[in-house]
This record gives C-alpha cells, structure tokens and sequence, in this order.
C-alpha cells in the first residue's frame, strides 16, 4: 500500500499572443517518488529525469498591478522507460 508522487521544476519562457494571452514551454528536472508501506523497512525511492513543459493561459481580469489568470499546464518525463504525463487547470493571481 505504498504511494507515488512526482514533482518537476521547469525554466520557461513565455510569449504574449496578445495583451491578455501567452503561451509558454520550458525544461527542468523531473522527479518520481515512491513511498512504501509503513509495515515495510525500505526508504523512499526517488528517481530523476529531465522533464517538458507547455502552458497556455489568459488574463481573465486586469487590473493596474494584478492579474487574475487562468492557465492549463502539459508537462511530461520519461523514468526508466516509464513516462508521466501531467495536465492541470489553474487560476492564479499575479502581479503586473
């Protein structure tokens, strides 16, 4: 009964398309993490690759120094032949 994480950092960059939508892609190093089960005497497994990103977002609200956001994320890594794929949908708020 043991869980899997992953996590990536990515260095991006990022095109305006217009004033209030972007595009985005980057590359950094990717990490799977296994936790075993309690009961078990082994440690956490990490394994490390590098990894891809791409986003695309929109400016929903603009005011003068902040931005309410709305973006969908790609990003993927392939671990020993085992490849994640990851797709989230976030709304951030950020400054202008």
């Amino acid at each position: 009964d043991g869980r899997w994480g992953s996590t990536a950092v990515h260095a991006a960059g990022r095109v305006w398309l217009t004033r209030a939508v972007w595009v985005e892609a980057g590359v950094g190093p990717a990490e799977l993490g296994y936790k075993p089960a309690a009961q078990t005497a082994s440690t956490i497994s990490r394994f490390w690759a590098p990894g891809v990103e791409a986003a695309a977002g929109a400016d929903v609200l603009k005011g003068p120094r902040v931005a309410l956001t709305a973006l969908a994320r790609y990003s993927t890594a392939t671990f020993n032949g085992l490849r994640v794929h990851t797709l989230s949908f976030q709304v951030g708020l950020t400054g202008t």
